[in-house]
């Protein structure tokens, strides 16, 4: 069986940990989506105009989003009730709106959550430093506000990732930014201008990725100084993430090209070739697995990519956000829904 979540609430004779069988998986709803392994998603509401971010805390999703209104509000989701996402219904879901705030990104692209440090990042609309939302309390009422970045320009921030005690973020036009505490931020010299579009992250190297058509990507040991590095072939839509269990960075581009290496740098291993992931835009890992977004299907692996299988479809709509934490898998789609796998065992 695949290392990958399940609805057991429906399965009689399976405890918690097992894995379940296809033949024996339970859909709640129609809304769900099932793979061949038995891995079940559940909606968690219907987000309406929201557009996405969605990390994991304490077993609840965060959703980020901007209303489309004439008045650019930003609002914060989060999911109350009962922890135990192992038996949570459906009509179980209940959220509130703990934050909003008015002056913030024009349209959301990323967050992360760092204890109670909450930071969404995103496109200004225009040419403004006002790129990067900060709360330090959580998602409480009335705590999040607006923090200046270096960037002036209309360049949006694209991802987020904390490493090395240091808030980091990507931009659009290629920049770097570090921060302490995630309000006061400072520019990093870099190799190249690509657009940063992906961290991926051991405990001593973290890399940047790019969307643009290039053999080059550029990595950190500090967050402070950057080196470019050589990737084994050119192409656009590089992304990947780094597995603990395989002690690999596992990564792939738009061939559908899966290369691996222990540590970041050349030479890269190539694992094999899977044309699903010629679309993958985002990358996740957990335990055994890697998983990447490829437009509205989740392709996952857990051999550290020699093979891979379609751990779940989301039918016509594209996945935009994609996180792993608490041992689940929270998503935000392009029909405005959030959905939350169950438990990995």
């Amino acid at each position: 069986m695949a290392d990958w979540p399940f609805d057991r609430a429906n399965a009689s004779g399976y405890s918690t940990g097992d894995r379940l069988p296809a033949s024996h998986a339970t859909l709640i709803d129609e809304h769900q989506a099932q793979a061949a392994d038995g891995l079940l998603w559940t909606d968690t509401a219907i987000l309406k105009n929201w557009l996405p971010a969605v990390s994991l805390t304490d077993a609840k999703v965060i959703v980020a989003g901007q209303d489309t209104g004439s008045t650019p509000n930003f609002r914060v989701w989060k999911v109350v009730g009962t922890s135990d996402m192992e038996s949570r219904s459906v009509s179980g879901y209940a959220w509130s709106t703990p934050g909003t705030h008015a002056a913030l990104v024009a349209t959301t692209k990323c967050g992360l959550v760092n204890g109670q440090t909450v930071l969404f990042g995103g496109d200004p609309g225009g040419a403004s430093t006002s790129k990067i939302a900060r709360s330090t309390t959580g998602l409480n009422a009335g705590t999040f506000a607006a923090v200046t970045s270096i960037d002036a320009t209309a360049a949006a921030v694209n991802t987020l990732a904390y490493f090395n005690s240091l808030y980091v973020a990507g931009l659009s036009d290629g920049g770097i930014e570090t921060s302490a505490d995630g309000a006061t931020w400072a520019d990093r010299t870099v190799p190249n201008s690509n657009a940063r579009t992906g961290f991926a992250q051991s405990s001593a190297r973290l890399l940047a990725f790019t969307s643009a058509s290039t053999d080059k990507y550029i990595y950190s040991t500090n967050a402070t100084s950057w080196t470019e590095g050589t990737l084994p072939a050119s192409s656009t839509n590089w992304t990947g993430a780094w597995n603990e269990i395989h002690g690999l960075f596992v990564v792939t581009n738009a061939a559908g090209s899966v290369y691996t290496s222990p540590d970041g740098l050349a030479p890269w291993t190539l694992a094999g070739t899977f044309s699903l992931l010629a679309t993958a835009t985002l990358a996740i890992s957990y335990r055994r697995v890697v998983a990447f977004a490829c437009s509205s299907i989740i392709v996952a692996s857990i051999d550290a990519g020699t093979t891979w299988f379609v751990a779940a479809s989301f039918g016509t709509v594209s996945i935009l956000s994609m996180h792993y934490d608490s041992d689940q898998i929270g998503v935000v789609l392009s029909d405005a829904t959030a959905r939350l796998s169950f438990k990995v065992s």
